[in-house]
């Protein structure tokens, strides 16, 4: 367990320093010439503070963790807010961020970026799912069975299913 969460916290780091080197290429370069290109980076931009921000208030609500943990170490799955339909939604946000700069930017640097954060944060999620299965068992996984990864609109559509 001890090495999935040092792979974990190394994945964490270069994801954030790609992320990181994005933006900076969004300072540095020019914008890309396609208007249509752009207006699609800027709504995943706009709509990625939607995915990464709710989770932060739903764990620590719903999660219980113990006494003196973090939102993070919660005592139960979450099945409340953007959890209903996705399974990583913080993932998902910080994705469509990476999205948004890479088509704002429109170059070879920014899609290098890009596509290096989006593959940590799949690799991130699926380090994260094997540590969440060895803690809640087989509670996680009929979850992983009801919401999916990353796929909002199938998420949105079980859901909806199965509220009525």
């Amino acid at each position: 367990m001890m090495m999935n969460a040092n792979r974990s916290i190394y994945l964490g780091w270069m994801a954030m320093v790609s992320t990181i080197g994005l933006i900076i290429t969004n300072l540095v370069f020019d914008r890309g010439s396609d208007v249509l290109l752009r207006v699609i980076g800027l709504a995943f931009l706009l709509s990625s503070p939607l995915l990464f921000i709710p989770p932060f208030i739903v764990l620590a609500k719903a999660g219980k963790p113990d006494e003196g943990r973090t939102y993070m170490e919660t005592s139960v799955v979450v099945r409340q807010g953007p959890y209903l339909i996705i399974r990583h939604p913080q993932y998902l946000g910080y994705m469509f961020l990476n999205l948004g700069f890479m088509l704002l930017v429109q170059s070879w640097v920014a899609i290098v970026f890009a596509s290096l954060s989006i593959g940590i944060f799949i690799a991130l999620a699926a380090e994260e799912e094997k540590q969440l299965h060895a803690r809640f068992g087989e509670g996680y996984a009929d979850y992983c069975q009801d919401v999916p990864r990353f796929n909002v609109i199938v998420g949105l559509l079980r859901y909806m299913k199965s509220s009525k």
